[in-house]
């Protein structure tokens, strides 16, 4: 039986909990939680989890807002072996149903104690009783783990938009290949970085371990901060954001606030986009050739999360107009299969 330190998302984060237990961890527009706090408070749940007999191949429902608490939700869950499964607290009751119903959860971890405890759950687990008292002094450890890379690491469901949405399973062993590659190419000394995407999207868990991994600080943008170019905008630059992930549909509709917005545009340092072919325009040239900004074009579906990147660095005039998505990231292959006519 081995320890979730063994896994390299883990390992790297408590590297970093050993080194800069008093820097902020992730913060939100409640809180914050230093690297020791965010270890201790994780430790704690997943010894719960651990008590309850969650382990490798559990699925946990995290039906939870965006906060510090989905990132301690997250780590604890891993740390127990065990594989998260994110609910959108805005979707309709069928639909959560419907996910949790195929998905076959051992449990869902809730914010809601006492309350509004949802008719499609059968066994909720209130957040707040499990971390009551939190943060004690001293270092717990996470609980025994058998997990190995085969075993699932989290459940991302579709849109359902052509019918009946569909749980995309991740191996922890295609995670953590994908996230070490990923920080390893990571611009150096990266201190801030946006926790934007939605949380039921795989680019949420690149921006949440990719940043604990790397000791750096992750801020979570409040949801309705996300569809407020303005408010999103005054975030970076009052956080002093330097990596933000983001599609490159995004890219194009912050660009102009971006412009007018000097010290927001200089505060970046990386740009990382996929899901949707960037597009190189003199607006975009222009931005980045006077930040500095470095771009990295990523590519892969949901069901190995991301497989190749092309990294725009340089002087911006020589960027193609249309990226390429690059080549695979070590230890992955990538077969271009071809369409007969």
């Amino acid at each position: 039986m081995g320890t979730p330190a063994e896994w390299w998302p883990i390992r790297s984060f408590a590297g970093w909990v050993a080194r800069r237990p008093d820097s902020v961890a992730v913060a939100d527009r409640d809180g914050s939680l230093t690297y020791a706090e965010l270890d201790a408070d994780s430790d704690r749940l997943a010894w719960f989890l651990a008590g309850q007999g969650i382990g490798p191949e559990d699925l946990i429902g995290l039906w939870l807002e965006r906060s510090v608490d989905f990132v301690v939700a997250v780590l604890a869950v891993l740390k127990a072996g065990a594989a998260y499964v994110p609910l959108d607290v805005a979707h309709p009751p069928a639909r959560l149903r419907a996910m949790a119903e195929r998905s076959g959860l051992s449990l869902l971890l809730s914010h809601n104690a006492g309350q509004d405890v949802p008719d499609w759950a059968d066994h909720v687990v209130p957040l707040e009783t499990v971390l009551t008292g939190r943060r004690p002094g001293g270092r717990i450890g996470p609980p025994p783990c058998a997990a190995r890379p085969d075993d699932l690491a989290y459940v991302i469901h579709t849109s359902g938009s052509t019918g009946m949405p569909k749980g995309v399973m991740v191996t922890r062993g295609v995670l953590g290949n994908m996230l070490r590659h990923h920080c390893a190419r990571s611009l150096p000394h990266l201190r801030t970085t946006l926790q934007y995407a939605p949380t039921v999207f795989d680019v949420s868990i690149q921006e949440i371990l990719g940043t604990l991994a790397t000791g750096g600080r992750l801020v979570v943008v409040p949801e309705e901060t996300r569809r407020d170019v303005r408010a999103l905008l005054d975030l970076v630059r009052r956080e002093r954001a330097e990596q933000w992930f983001m599609p490159a549909g995004v890219l194009e509709w912050v660009l102009d606030g971006l412009r007018a917005d000097e010290r927001a545009a200089a505060s970046l340092r990386e740009i990382v986009l996929a899901g949707e072919q960037l597009k190189i325009t003199d607006r975009l040239r222009e931005l980045a050739a006077r930040h500095g900004w470095v771009l990295r074009n990523q590519y892969g579906p949901s069901e190995t999360h991301v497989v190749t990147e092309h990294i725009l660095d340089g002087h911006p005039a020589r960027w193609p107009a249309l990226p390429p998505i690059g080549e695979p990231f070590p230890d992955v292959e990538v077969r271009v299969v071809g369409v007969g006519g």
